[in-house]
């Protein structure tokens, strides 16, 4: 294995190259850039994964129970959410639209 940086060594071509990962400042800068990257993804998937496990809880654990995870997963409650919002239907006629633009 080569490790994180090694498979900057032979690269002659792109913004870091080889002769410049020498230099701890690049090190550094590229290592920075990754956890900033990192972070945007987890920023990003967070709100989606919040969603998800608040569409098992009825509406008064959701407004009683601050914590992310509900006391029960019920994919009957699942299903009552996804039913009532029409959400198939909705990712339907979203779908059509982007696909139109």
């Amino acid at each position: 294995m080569r490790g994180f940086f090694g498979a900057y060594k032979d690269k002659q071509d792109g913004v870091i190259r080889g002769y410049d990962i020498r230099s701890p400042w690049v090190k550094i800068a590229c290592i920075v850039i990754m956890i900033v990257c990192l972070l945007i993804v987890l920023f990003s998937v967070f709100p989606i994964v919040w969603v998800f496990l608040a569409s098992f809880k009825d509406i008064r654990e959701f407004n009683r129970n601050v914590t992310i995870f509900p006391s029960t997963f019920d994919f009957g409650r699942l299903a009552a959410t996804w039913k009532a919002f029409s959400f198939p239907n909705t990712i339907l006629t979203r779908s059509l639209w982007c696909w139109a633009a």
